[in-house]
Order: C-alpha cells, then sequence, then structure tokens
C-alpha cells in the first residue's frame, strides 16, 4: 500500500510540474524535488521520463473524464445546457491559472506528438474520449429534439474538441479569456 501512495505522489507532483513547466524543461531531479524523494524512488516506479509522461497523461485523462462525465451526466441540465456549461466552467478555472496553463494534453501534444509515437497515441486517446463523451450527451440531444436528427454528432463533437482545443492554444498566447469567450459564443450559436 506504500508503494503504491509514494508512486501515486511521485505522479501526482511531477505532473504538476511538468503541466506547468512542459516536457522538455521538467527534468527527473525537478520531479523527484516536487515529490521530495530521491532519483533512485522515481526509476524504480517509472523506469524513464518517457514512461512517467505516459502515466501523467493518462492520469489527465482520468481527471478530465471525470470532470466531463459529472458536468454532462447532470440531469438538472438539459444535454446542450450541459455543455455549454462545461466549456464555461473551464473558463473559470484557467483564470484561476491567468490564462497560462493550456490543457496537458494539448501541450504535450505540441512538444512531442511529432517525435515519440508511444505518448502521441497516448495524448490521442485523450482527445478522443473527450469527443465520445461529446457524441454521448449530443446524442441524447437528439433523442430529446434539442438537436436536429440529422445533424453529424461525431463530427459536431470533433469540431468542439478542435475549436476547444485551439482556443486553449491563443489563450495561452494572449494570457487572455477572449479566445474561450469567442469559443464559447460561437459554440452557443452552434448548439442553438
Amino acid at each position: 500500500m506504500a508503494k503504491k501512495n509514494k508512486k501515486q505522489d511521485i505522479l501526482q507532483l511531477g505532473f504538476e510540474v511538468m503541466y506547468s513547466k512542459g516536457y522538455h524543461a521538467t527534468s527527473v531531479q525537478d520531479i523527484t524535488d516536487a515529490a521530495g524523494v530521491p532519483k533512485g524512488s522515481f526509476y524504480h516506479y517509472f523506469k524513464t521520463k518517457e514512461l512517467f509522461t505516459l502515466d501523467a497523461v493518462k492520469l489527465y485523462t482520468q481527471l478530465v473524464k471525470q470532470e466531463m462525465e459529472q458536468t454532462l451526466t447532470d440531469t438538472s441540465l438539459d444535454p446542450l445546457e450541459r455543455i455549454l456549461k462545461l466549456y464555461q466552467d473551464r473558463i473559470a478555472y484557467y483564470d484561476s491559472y491567468a490564462y497560462r496553463l493550456g490543457c496537458f494534453a494539448g501541450n504535450m501534444t505540441q512538444e512531442i506528438a511529432d517525435t515519440n509515437e508511444t505518448l502521441r497515441v497516448a495524448v490521442d486517446e485523450f482527445f478522443l474520449q473527450s469527443r465520445r463523451l461529446l457524441v454521448q450527451c449530443l446524442q441524447e440531444a437528439q433523442q430529446n429534439g434539442e438537436l436536429d436528427i440529422d445533424q453529424d454528432v461525431d463530427e459536431m463533437a470533433e469540431f468542439i474538441v478542435n475549436s476547444y482545443e485551439g482556443s486553449l492554444l491563443r489563450m495561452k498566447s494572449l494570457h487572455s479569456p477572449e479566445p474561450l469567450e469567442i469559443f464559447q459564443k460561437f459554440l452557443t450559436k452552434l448548439l442553438a
């Protein structure tokens, strides 16, 4: 039990460092310093920085999945309202980081997807998962008559994920909520 907790502690604390600094700017020493463990402990649990990053992407994927499921299955709201709420809540989240953090999976995609196939597949799974969760909510909206039955919800979900990720990229370059607010404005029109 203690070993699993130590591995989880290293992963959680190291993930936070890598999320704020990026893959290339984060050293194993940065991770072990944040976790308060010797390098030997890091290598005992992860073997390489790549394997650590793979676990960090999986951790982030799970965290976002929980957030999305909680919001997108909230039956106190209509399905399309849930989608809008999901992204409105994310604007508030990024505000707490002065619009500098971005999406961990998006950040990893920009840094390493062209050079590391294992990590590329892991971050792509993050995007596919987001798309699947949106599709389920959009299908529910179709069943409820909120969304035209002829709409291709797979393509719509893909468009939403891609547009949102692009908005996050611009948010980081501007350190401003404006790109996310524009995304939210057009998402509202798309789902109307």
